[in-house]
């Protein structure tokens, strides 16, 4: 398949191409349409992948994921700057809502571990800040990772001996 190729090769710009193809053509392609929403967040046209997605049924494979990982490239696309945020928090380290937005902002950019490192210090500072964000973003970013794996695993663990 040519867009896997191009996808393999690095060629995001020649996957977005063949994949917008597909998603006119053929919308029922749901294996094509979950790599098109995906790419496009990464790509972070977020407005247009919520549009794709939304069409997939939530039973597909990848779905629950794909819609958390549009849920933080909303961060990104907030223009939060990463270093003015840190810098918050150094100067106001129990600000729990700094720390909230830094975390998504890393989990957004793909620098899991230190989001969720974020997540748990937040727990362990106020566990029912705002309802208990910290924790279902935690159970978000587990679902996004697929559920399982070291990562998921040690924070599970880090969640569990927080909690109890």
């Amino acid at each position: 398949m040519q867009v896997v190729a191009a996808y393999d090769a690095g060629d995001k710009e020649q996957a977005l191409t063949l994949l917008a193809s597909v998603y006119s053509s053929d919308p029922q392609n749901h294996k094509a349409l979950i790599l098109y929403g995906k790419l496009l967040a990464e790509q972070g046209q977020i407005e247009l992948a919520q549009e794709v997605i939304p069409q997939l049924p939530e039973a597909q494979p990848n779905i629950r994921a794909l819609l958390v990982h549009l849920e933080f490239g909303a961060a990104i696309a907030s223009e939060q700057d990463m270093e003015q945020l840190e810098a918050s928090l150094q100067a106001a380290p129990d600000n729990h809502e700094i720390r909230y937005q830094l975390a998504n902002l890393y989990i957004a950019n793909e620098h899991y571990d230190q989001g969720m490192e974020l997540l748990i210090t937040l727990i362990q500072a106020n566990a029912d800040f705002k309802d208990g964000i910290a924790r279902q973003t935690l159970f978000k970013v587990f679902d996004m990772l697929g559920g399982s794996g070291p990562l998921v695993s040690r924070y599970r663990s880090k969640l569990y001996t927080t909690l109890h």
